[in-house]
C-alpha cells in the first residue's frame, strides 16, 4: 500500500493539524488475481483499497484540502482511472474559529509484482520468487503554500 503510505507521509510533512489530530487507516482491501509475466516482473495480483485520512481541528479551508489532494494525485497517481477508483471523497464540518474536522477517502489500486529469486520465500509452480513490491509511481516532492497550525 505504497500510495497510502506516501500520501500519509506527505500529510504528516505538511503539519496541517496539531500533533495527535491526524489519523490514517485502510479499509476494504480487495485482491484481484492477475498471474502473468510482464517486463516489470511476474504480476501476481492487483490490490484495491480504501484509504481514509482524518484531520481534527484543521485550520485549512476544505477547498484548500481538496487542492492538496488533487495536486498530490496529479503528481503521484497520474494513471488513476476514475471509473475504477472513483473520485476522492471528503466530508467535514466547521467547528468554529476557522477550524474544520475533515475526512478524506480515496480508493487506490496497486499492482503486486514478484521477481525470480532462488532464495525467495514465495514458490509458484516450482519457481521461487521474492518481492511483493507494489507498483507506485511517486513524485519525490510537491510544493504547496499553506498556513500551519501551532
Amino acid at each position: 500500500m505504497k500510495k497510502f503510505e506516501a500520501l500519509q507521509d506527505y500529510f504528516n510533512g505538511l503539519k496541517l493539524v496539531k500533533k495527535g489530530k491526524f489519523d490514517a487507516w485502510v479499509e476494504t482491501l480487495t485482491v484481484k488475481r492477475m498471474h502473468k509475466q510482464t517486463e516489470k516482473g511476474f504480476l501476481l495480483c492487483e490490490i484495491q483499497y480504501e484509504a481514509n485520512f482524518s484531520f481534527e481541528e484543521c485550520c485549512q479551508h476544505p477547498s484548500f484540502m481538496v487542492a492538496v489532494v488533487m495536486a498530490w494525485l496529479l503528481e503521484n497517481d497520474a494513471g488513476r482511472n476514475p471509473e475504477r477508483e472513483g473520485e476522492p471523497r471528503m466530508d467535514g464540518s466547521a467547528i468554529g474559529d476557522g477550524q474544520y474536522n475533515l475526512g478524506i477517502q480515496l480508493t487506490f489500486v496497486e499492482k503486486i509484482y514478484l521477481h525470480e529469486d532462488t532464495s525467495g520465500m514465495i514458490q509458484i509452480k516450482g519457481v521461487k520468487y521474492t518481492g511483493g513490491e507494489q507498483e507506485a509511481d511517486a513524485a519525490s516532492e510537491i510544493s504547496l503554500e499553506h498556513k500551519t497550525s501551532a
